[in-house]
């Protein structure tokens, strides 16, 4: 049996046993508290498996680390729904219970981290004065169309005046998440994501920071450019995209 997870101890625990998995419960939990549940089984302080589902977005989003059939309940709250579940560990059950009754296709990702940075000049650090280019840019990428301008540290690579790729920085102590890193498609193989993540890469480094990120495995261009600019394996997961499109389709 799940119990319900209310407790930031033991979210912030968790997370330090591997942010490069965790870091996605430790910022919804902490950032959308209303929006987002958490059950789970403790284990000697942390959560040794554990079900996020998070509403926020158009779409929700659900999380599981170490799936176990006693999650199928609670999945059933996104079951008719286009959503993706992100699955950290075994996923083979998961994925023929929902391809029951759902419209499934199943993704692997790829996370990466950096322990040094190749940079390439040109990135810029999106200030007050590039609210307007960034909500110009927003318009044309469905991913960040919700986005808050001032919620993240924001990043973005120009052409002229207009921005052109973006992506944006959060995180804990010890560590950085580099996310939504998106290039505009008719300026694709310029550079320009290099541009934007190896400055958000120096910048973590500088701070004694671990950056990573997450890509679609498939993805070979972005992951040639990340492993340019100093990035380095780590780990898959899966995403079980569930009834067509999501928002998560748009990424570098």
């Amino acid at each position: 049996m799940l119990e319900k997870i209310n407790s930031a101890d033991i979210i912030r625990t968790t997370v330090r046993t591997n942010p490069f998995i965790h870091n996605w419960l430790s910022i919804d939990f902490f950032s959308n508290p209303q929006k987002t549940e958490v059950y789970g089984k403790v284990e000697d302080g942390i959560l040794s498996s554990y079900i996020m589902i998070f509403i926020g977005y158009e779409q929700p989003i659900v999380i599981i680390y170490n799936y176990s059939s006693d999650m199928l309940d609670y999945i059933n709250l996104v079951r008719g729904k286009r959503t993706v579940i992100w699955v950290f560990g075994e996923y083979e059950e998961l994925f023929r219970e929902m391809s029951k009754t759902e419209q499934v296709v199943l993704r692997d990702n790829v996370i990466l981290f950096a322990r040094k940075v190749n940079f390439y000049p040109g990135g810029k650090k999106l200030m007050l004065e590039d609210e307007s280019a960034f909500n110009d840019f927003k318009a044309k990428v469905h991913w960040f169309k919700n986005s808050n301008f001032l919620a993240f540290k924001r990043y973005g690579s120009f052409e002229g005046e207009k921005l052109v790729a973006a992506a944006l920085r959060r995180g804990e102590p010890n560590y950085c998440n580099i996310g939504g890193v998106y290039t505009l498609r008719e300026y694709r193989g310029k550079g320009h994501a290099k541009k934007v993540v190896s400055l958000i890469t120096r910048e973590c480094l500088e701070m004694n920071l671990v950056p990573f990120l997450s890509v679609h495995s498939k993805n070979e261009p972005a992951i040639r450019a990340y492993k340019a600019i100093g990035f380095e394996e780590f780990s898959h997961f899966k995403w079980i995209k569930l009834n067509g499109f999501t928002a998560f389709d748009e990424e570098t």
